[in-house]
């Protein structure tokens, strides 16, 4: 069970990391949280009370989390591999759609190494004329990839300069 030091540690690292930033996106199994719309909002600070671990947002709301036997929080770099991934299988329905050179037997693996190759839905789809490389070149040659990806990535490529784009 998680003691008051760790709770401390874990405060201090989030508080680290997430004051003064706004969340992008949240989702959480609780609907209670997942219905609150924090996204948009701005962490204020992050503390620990005893056992429990307070994060403060702009608008005055305070979300309380208590780790009970087992939880625990996990900060992550950008790109950074999730240190347990057999908990996606738990957290969410997985989906696997199969594009030209699929290799069902590669995914069969990755899906019983994580424990879902019996639960995993899998999803017949006609190809799509949209491949990574087909973005890289045409981010590369200058050419728009409005319509190819997400808004947000496009910009993010733009922003970044990715691929050649000019930042």
């Amino acid at each position: 069970m998680p003691e008051g030091d760790t709770l401390h540690r874990t405060a201090h690292t989030l508080h680290r990391v997430l004051a003064q930033q706004r969340l992008v996106r949240v989702r959480s199994s609780i609907p209670a949280i997942a219905e609150a719309e924090l996204a948009g909002h701005v962490v204020e600070e992050v503390s620990a009370l005893g056992k429990n671990l307070l994060i403060r947002f702009d608008d005055g709301r305070v979300l309380h989390t208590h780790l009970k036997m087992l939880g625990s929080w996990h900060v992550y770099r950008p790109h950074e591999r999730w240190k347990r991934p057999e908990r996606v299988v738990e957290l969410a329905a997985v989906a696997v759609a199969a594009r030209p050179g699929f290799d069902s037997d590669a995914v069969d693996d990755v899906l019983g190494r994580l424990g879902a190759a019996d639960g995993a839905a899998r999803i017949e789809m006609p190809p799509v004329g949209i491949s990574s490389t087909l973005v890289r070149e045409r981010v590369a040659a200058g050419r728009p990839i409005r319509w190819m990806v997400p808004d947000a990535v496009a910009r993010l490529i733009a922003e970044r300069g990715l691929y050649g784009a000019a930042a």
